[in-house]
């Protein structure tokens, strides 16, 4: 029995109107006791180009079955496959009928971002569905409903045994992008000083995979968020190489769209609990942003080369 374990599904969509929402289904296990949860949060575009928030919002699910092609719940049921995952989950204050469809034919991976502690400790992340056709709806009783028709979505997985307060991260960027015939993503983290990091990116070209270690992380422009109080990097650029191929991106002018107080946005509302909620999983808070991306990805005999297109990106922090 491992004393403590972290799984995370990722889901988000975002929509042809300019509305971005986000699933987190995440699972906690300390000693056997095993604990999940669900949050959503759902943001649109207004006429000025920023965004407001729509809801934000969370509940504690029963478990009654899980497994690797299935969770389910007294809420419903998550089921996945190789090419599909389905969300359905309901009660009487809340209803979520997703289908997550991938976009391609087949999609294999050959290894995912990891870290690894001692004593067995590891940290690991990859996405699932780098692209995917996103159907059904979400609704909010009384309040809110959605219904996305063939909408463009991502998914991805965390899985986690380190400790919280020993996790040794202390930043994290994350990105997704998607292009008529090239989809790309990839999450990156560092420590405390900046200068270690792990982190991959991922690229599907034309039916063809790519796979990079991130070799650097160099912040050029930093803005300030009214809303979470943190210093993010407003420019960056990311280099990243394989054994044949270099890809370099560079990402500005965010727009922020989802902000992310993990602790503060879960269940837990007794002041005194979630003070040592915060200091176990060492506070994490982030945004999502949208934002635009230049990239260049060399490899045998071609250079693809993309400018200003539109991603969703995260910055992070822990502690």
């Amino acid at each position: 029995m491992k004393l403590f374990e972290y799984e995370k599904w990722f889901f988000d969509v975002y929509t042809s109107d300019h509305a971005y929402f986000i699933i987190f289904i995440s699972k906690i296990d300390v000693a056997g006791n095993t604990k999940l949860y669900l949050q959503m949060h759902g943001s649109n575009e207004q006429d000025s180009g920023a965004y407001r928030k729509i809801f934000n919002w969370g509940i504690k699910l029963d478990p009654l079955e899980y497994g690797t092609d299935a969770i389910l719940t007294r809420q419903g049921k998550i089921d996945f496959s190789s090419d599909t995952i389905n969300l359905s989950l309901t009660n009487r204050d809340f209803g979520i009928d997703l289908t997550y469809d991938l976009s391609y034919s087949s999609f294999a991976q050959q290894s995912e971002m990891s870290i690894q502690g001692n004593k067995k400790a590891s940290l690991s992340w990859k996405p699932v569905f780098p692209r995917a056709r996103v159907n059904g709806s979400i609704e909010l009783r009384e309040h809110f409903i959605h219904h996305f028709d063939n909408e463009t979505g991502y998914s991805d997985y965390v899985h986690s045994t380190f400790l919280p307060f020993r996790i040794p991260v202390e930043s994290l960027y994350w990105g997704r992008m998607h292009a008529p015939e090239t989809d790309l993503t990839y999450s990156i983290v560092q420590d405390k000083s900046g200068q270690k990091h792990w982190g991959k990116v991922y690229a599907w070209h034309k039916g063809q995979w790519f796979e990079f270690d991130v070799y650097k992380v160099e912040c050029i422009e930093y803005s300030q968020s009214k809303t979470l109080k943190i210093k993010y990097p407003d420019r960056y650029s990311i280099v990243a190489k394989n054994s044949e191929a270099n890809i370099e991106i560079t990402v500005y002018n965010h727009r922020e769209m989802i902000i992310n107080d993990f602790i503060g946005d879960a269940i837990y509302t007794r002041r005194l609990a979630l003070q040592i909620l915060r200091w176990i999983t060492k506070n994490p808070r982030g945004i999502k942003f949208i934002a635009t991306a230049d990239v260049k990805m060399h490899s045998p005999g071609s250079v693809l080369e993309y400018s200003s297109l539109p991603i969703i990106d995260e910055y992070s922090i822990f502690g």
